[in-house]
């Protein structure tokens, strides 16, 4: 019988997402201690170029927007290396960056506090706070699908181009990490980038495996379909004898994207964890998930929606 939707592997070789420190040598011999490090970052640094002028710049989070968490406004500084004197900057990020330079401190307010004196629907607001007049300078910038950052400068009689180096844009995020002892760590956001609020719940030194749930919401507009669901669910994590990442896999228990609800079962064995998991939709699917926490691993037995009944 084909496994639902909700399950779902995937295999790595190497050492994907796995940082190796000085001295790591063999797991085996190592007492174990392990966990889930969560970092809040709210400030980066960028470093670039406005045509061909090398630029450095510093931005740090300020405020989340009435009903998106993933736009936020920014403030901060760049200037030109050779210089070094620092230009205040304020903007929005939504996915991609605005940054204006103002004289005018009443729209330095309006931006990094979402002020709309129109009183527009929420879309409108944004765009609207990402296009206003009256600036010195204003940068739009864009992560592309090519995956460089790129974007305009312009301040009213010229427009340059400008490229920032970095892996994204975005200002505020949690770095999650899995300290393996002392000398092994995963960024987990590599694994999974869009998983967060990990929570050990078990590791298995001679399976040499870690069992973690998480939790997320379903979307970041809160007024939106889903804006107060919530994604759930386990990652596995399988190693070799040296802490090198063999294979990765997640199951969800809940998820209101996908029709995904779950019960826990009482269970008479403490090293177990049972659940019911159900899939309303596309179509009815049901299953049993049980968590043996002493291996670090689960069992996912699907069930005929009649057999459930």
């Amino acid at each position: 019988m084909t496994l639902p939707k909700m399950f779902r592997s995937t295999v790595f070789t190497g050492f994907f997402a796995l940082v190796l420190l000085a001295g790591c040598g063999n797991l085996e011999a190592q007492r174990p201690r392990v966990q889930v490090v969560a970092t809040d970052i709210q400030e980066k640094s960028f470093s670039g170029k406005i045509a061909s002028y090398p630029i450095t710049m510093h931005l740090q989070f300020e405020e989340l927007s009435p009903e998106d968490w993933n736009i936020y406004s920014v403030s901060g500084w760049y200037y030109y290396d050779r210089v070094k004197t620092k230009i205040p900057l304020c903007g929005i990020y939504n996915g991609n960056l605005t940054l204006y330079v103002f004289s005018d401190s009443l729209k330095w307010d309006t931006v990094l506090n979402f002020i709309d004196p129109v009183k527009m629907r929420f879309w409108e607001s944004v765009g609207r706070l990402r296009s206003l007049e009256g600036y010195d300078e204003k940068m739009e910038i864009e992560e592309l699908t090519s995956g460089s950052i790129e974007g305009v400068w312009k301040n009213g009689e010229k427009e340059l181009k400008i490229g920032l180096e970095g892996e994204d844009l975005s200002v505020s995020y949690t770095e999650n990490k899995l300290n393996l002892y002392s000398n092994v760590v995963f960024d987990l956001n590599q694994i999974r980038p869009w998983f967060w609020n990990y929570k050990l719940e078990a590791y298995s030194p001679e399976q040499k495996q870690v069992l973690l749930s998480f939790e997320y919401p379903s979307r970041s507009h809160v007024m939106g379909r889903c804006g107060a669901g919530q994604e759930k669910g386990f990652l596995r994590l399988k190693l070799d004898p040296e802490g090198k990442l063999l294979e990765d896999e997640e199951i969800a228990t809940e998820s209101c994207l996908e029709g995904i609800l779950f019960d826990e079962l009482e269970s008479t064995d403490d090293a177990q964890r049972i659940f019911s998991v159900y899939q309303h939709y596309p179509e009815e699917k049901e299953g049993r998930l049980t968590l043996n926490l002493k291996q670090a691993s689960w069992q996912f037995s699907p069930l005929e929606v009649s057999d459930a009944e």
